[in-house]
């Protein structure tokens, strides 16, 4: 599955005005590389897909981007909740560190509670708190 990309003109829509967390693969055409990480991102989207929104940027093509999210090298994969960002992971981790460091599983578990995780305040409830 392709992933959608990002552009200036549907940063808003799809970054700020996302009611999930919003994670976006920084690439350029020619970093090999980067085609590992947005396969593994794009199997996450078909996994998580209902409680994540995962999109990719051209980091040459989006050059006003780029600076906005102070992009100095690539791969580098950002998360954002609520327009703001919550992780920088740099390189091409493997899927399972994907699933660790973006705090999928604990997103997912929330979701399907009817509770909404914010990443990077990281506020369990007491009442679910010894689950983790």
């Amino acid at each position: 599955m392709e992933l959608k990309s990002l552009t200036n003109k549907n940063y808003e829509d799809t970054v700020i005005l996302s009611p999930i967390p919003v994670v976006i693969d920084m690439y350029a055409e020619w970093c090999k590389p980067n085609s590992i990480l947005e396969s593994a991102l794009a199997e996450l989207d078909e996994e998580y897909g209902e409680y994540i929104k995962i999109v990719k940027m051209n980091v040459e093509t989006q050059p006003e981007l780029t600076e906005m999210f102070e992009i100095e090298s690539i791969p580098v994969t950002i998360m954002m909740t609520g327009g703001v960002i919550t992780k920088k992971i740099y390189g091409i981790p493997p899927k399972e560190q994907l699933i660790e460091d973006l705090e999928l599983k604990t997103i997912k578990d929330f979701k399907d509670r009817g509770i909404n995780y914010h990443p990077k305040r990281n506020f369990i409830p007491n009442y679910i708190r010894n689950e983790y």
